[in-house]
């Protein structure tokens, strides 16, 4: 299938669909709340805060699936030069894999996905000109891998939104990111992956991050696509 092809039927999946309302409705249920900002002027990336060591975020990790939390990590910048890293640790498994970037807001390794993924060139988080929405294409490959594979991720900014949460208030920016790649898992076809994220610029990462994926199973074809884990990560506290 051409990439065209791909990228309609991923926004005409059904399931998509129904995953949508089921995240809308989680939503309501999580302790926070998202709401249109009444002045959006438009993104400013520039005022997103820059890392610096000893940064730190704590998120409680959600299952959309059954909406409880099942962990909660905590992210913690421990270098800036030459590359960011942003170390991670699971109250429940201890360390895991950390994020790198090669400039705020560039990432070259997302511990986000299983697996985690390293691209062969900065991935973007949010859109890197004005407009609203931009494609990108890279080629990645699984940690401590060695074959690399064709990743495509279309990055749009949703608009100014404010989310009430743990007591706080963050004027955020919107950022969906729909994705289309190969898996290193050949069993898998039609890869298709979908993650939002609620940006505050004051404290330089996202208040609110939701995953999910959705691939077609080679023994079984179209009509029977299987589902990633469905996640939710939720701003606790941060410095």
């Amino acid at each position: 299938m051409k990439m065209n092809t791909l990228i309609k039927y991923f926004l005409l999946l059904p399931t998509t669909v129904v995953l949508g309302l089921f995240l809308s409705a989680c939503a309501g249920n999580a302790g926070f709340t998202i709401s249109e900002s009444k002045t959006d002027s438009g993104p400013n990336y520039e005022a997103v805060r820059k890392m610096a060591i000893g940064q730190q975020w704590i998120y409680n990790v959600r299952n959309l699936y059954n909406n409880q939390i099942i962990d909660t990590i905590t992210e913690s910048v421990i270098s800036v030069a030459p590359l960011i890293e942003i170390k991670r640790e699971s109250k429940n498994s201890g360390p895991l894999p950390s994020e790198i970037q090669s400039a705020t807001g560039l990432v070259l390794q997302d511990p986000y996905w299983n697996p985690v993924v390293s691209f062969t060139s900065p991935m973007p988080i949010w859109p890197q000109s004005s407009s609203k929405s931009e494609r990108f294409t890279t080629q990645y490959k699984v940690l401590d891998g060695t074959s690399t594979f064709p990743w495509s991720s279309t990055i749009t900014y949703a608009g100014s939104k404010v989310v009430n949460i743990q007591g706080n208030q963050f004027n955020t920016l919107k950022i969906n990111n729909s994705i289309y790649f190969q898996s290193d898992d050949f069993s898998r076809h039609t890869s298709l992956r979908y993650s939002t994220i609620w940006i505050a610029p004051n404290i330089g990462r996202w208040v609110i991050k939701r995953t999910n994926g959705s691939y077609l199973d080679v023994n079984t074809g179209i009509g029977n696509d299987r589902h990633e884990s469905m996640l939710q990560y939720e701003l606790v506290s941060y410095k």
